[in-house]
């Protein structure tokens, strides 16, 4: 009897040490999984548009960080960084844009894509209206939208522009790139 007992023992042991493998193993395969899909949200691109006038760049101040920004955004999955950009810039600041060219490229933790991009309507006013209709648009993160010269730092109504930069990088590139397509520069 006790030969059984010491069997039946072995024999549960090795039945669960088997499927304390199996349990292992789904679970280790589901971390892996969850890595694969975390890690492919980290490397999504980001892009966004540089948008330029005679008067200066397009960029928006976050109402929560107090701060400029380019308009810009991550790319949903699957997604083209030209179509990114676009999407971005409308979500952000409600511009409808033409993407012409890539402008620039950077990598800061992801892969980073700044377009040359033109407004498809004329811009009438960049007053928020904070709406839910078809007209006009909402944004979470933007407080206001204008128009930076980013040498002096003056808006549109040339009012000057203290609220710092969220990246400190923008601001020479914004300087860089807006005074080639003053001078009529072709942008890389």
């Amino acid at each position: 009897m006790r030969a059984i007992s010491i069997a039946l023992w072995g024999a549960a042991i090795v039945v669960a040490a088997l499927t304390f493998q199996k349990v292992y193993a789904a679970e280790d395969y589901t971390l892996i999984e969850r890595n694969k899909i975390h890690n492919a949200n980290k490397k999504r691109p980001a892009a966004g548009c540089f948008i330029p006038t005679q008067h200066g760049v397009f960029v928006a101040i976050n109402k929560h960080h107090n701060d400029i920004q380019l308009p810009m955004g991550k790319a949903n999955t699957g997604e083209k960084p030209r179509d990114a950009a676009r999407r971005e810039t409308f979500e952000e600041i409600g511009i409808d844009v033409m993407v012409l060219q890539l402008v620039h490229t950077a990598i800061q933790g992801r892969r980073i894509y700044l377009y040359l991009c033109k407004p498809i309507h004329r811009i009438k006013f960049l007053q928020r209206i904070p709406t839910s209709t078809k007209h006009y648009f909402r944004s979470t993160s933007v407080g206001k939208v204008i128009i930076l010269n980013p040498n002096s730092m003056v808006d549109q109504n040339l009012e000057p522009v203290e609220t710092p930069w969220r990246y400190h990088t923008d601001k020479a590139l914004l300087i860089e790139l807006w005074n080639d397509w003053a001078k009529g520069r072709q942008l890389r």
